[in-house]
């Protein structure tokens, strides 16, 4: 059956929980309508579903990662919990510390919708990592955040670039180096070359790792194990910007207001020339 549409399932859901509190070794997380999930039941998760790579994960840097955010973003697709990220806070930003994601659909599951005479099936999708990311970036703009950073390792690197990701180190100036990047690193041919200047000019160990990283000595395996440190800025428009400058949401209306008054004002301005022209005519044809 060809799917001629697509659209998010209802039951298709990403929630953003904030640590609450900690009792002995579990932490309790809550989100603003007040559901609730524990450090547990993200651990049993990785257990059940494989989100991070086939299970790759491991289980020590799963705990350290939960343990240590702030908040934790979670997936949720027909009563199936599908992916989370753990996410801290970083000097004024977030850092995105894990992000783990499964299968875009769950079992392809397909309703239909008969528009006119023609019966056309409706895929009921399911939201993905880039939901989370883009669920991450609001939440962090909604809090006056400047900055998301995040480690990328070797086969997810394009995969960030593609959504304005960029290096913390020596960033890409131009859209036409992005380009060349992604463009290398999904080649087969060009791809090492590509991560060994991602080596050379962007990677950094993680602060505290210097020891582990003594024990990694090819530089691929180097780069892949603690991924290179990317960023996006959080940018605002020009209402937002005001608001921001101006003590928060309720100038919102107030900036609208300042704007429409300013049109206004332009369009009486026109009008009074327009009839100031007119009237000069015509008195100019009175004395003819």
């Amino acid at each position: 059956m060809n799917v001629e549409r697509k659209q998010f399932s209802p039951s298709s859901d990403i929630k953003c929980y904030k640590k609450n509190s900690t009792n002995k070794d579990i932490i309790l997380f809550i989100s603003d309508d007040g559901a609730e999930i524990t450090s547990k039941e993200i651990f049993d998760l990785n257990n059940l579903v494989p989100f991070c790579r086939d299970g790759s994960i491991h289980e020590d840097f799963l705990k350290e990662s939960v343990c240590n955010c702030d908040y934790v973003f979670l997936n949720t697709c027909r009563n199936t919990k599908k992916g989370f990220a753990c996410v801290s806070l970083k000097n004024d930003g977030f850092y995105i510390d894990l992000i783990c994601d499964g299968r875009k659909e769950i079992e392809g599951r397909l309703t239909r919708s008969k528009i006119k005479t023609q019966t056309k099936p409706i895929l009921l999708a399911c939201k993905s990592g880039k939901d989370i990311l883009d669920y991450i970036y609001q939440v962090a703009k909604d809090e006056g955040k400047n900055m998301i950073q995040l480690r990328a390792v070797n086969d997810v690197i394009s995969y960030y670039l593609h959504f304005e990701y960029n290096f913390q180190r020596n960033p890409l100036e131009t859209k036409q180096q992005i380009d060349e990047y992604k463009k290398s690193l999904q080649s087969t041919n060009d791809k090492y070359n590509t991560l060994d200047s991602i080596y050379n000019f962007n990677f950094e160990v993680p602060e505290g790792k210097t020891t582990e990283a003594t024990n990694i000595t090819n530089n691929y395996d180097k780069l892949n194990y603690f991924g290179v440190l990317m960023e996006k800025p959080i940018t605002l428009d020009a209402s937002e910007v005001y608001i921001k400058l101006n003590g928060g949401r309720k100038r919102r209306k107030n900036f609208k207001n300042t704007q429409k008054k300013k049109q206004s004002k332009s369009k009486t301005k026109t009008k009074s020339k327009t009839k100031t022209k007119s009237k000069t005519k015509s008195k100019s044809k009175t004395k003819n």
